[in-house]
């Protein structure tokens, strides 16, 4: 798994006037899914929760970002990693312009570098 630089994806997200930003999305949810390929519960289809959540008015975009912090949760705790908030307050997390990119980011690249799964 290539290594998540938040700087780097806040600013094309920014110039691209959020375009990106969906495309970061996916990025992050097939990190997810490589991280932990097996969650205990499933979560969402990315594609499917960007969907509803345009229907939804963003109500299915926080479900959807709830079982990806449950699913990166469950393994960051598998391996020890004990520096990160609860899904809830993640999510909460996922409001803050800025922080987010960087917290994601961390939170990902954390999970990666204790499974020996990340390159540069």
């Amino acid at each position: 798994m290539k290594k998540l630089n938040w700087i780097f994806e806040c600013l094309i997200s920014m110039v691209t006037c959020g375009l990106y930003g969906i495309f970061y999305a996916y990025k992050v949810d097939l990190n997810m899914r490589t991280l932990n390929p097996y969650p205990s519960k499933q979560v969402l289809n990315f594609w499917l929760a960007l969907l509803l959540g345009i229907i939804t008015g963003g109500i299915v975009w926080i479900v959807y970002y709830y079982q990806l912090f449950t699913a990166l949760e469950e393994e960051a705790v598998k391996l020890g990693i004990k520096k990160f908030y609860n899904p809830i307050i993640s999510v909460l997390i996922t409001l803050i312009p800025f922080y987010s990119f960087y917290y994601l980011c961390d939170y990902e690249n954390t999970v990666a570098e204790a499974k020996g799964m990340l390159q540069g």
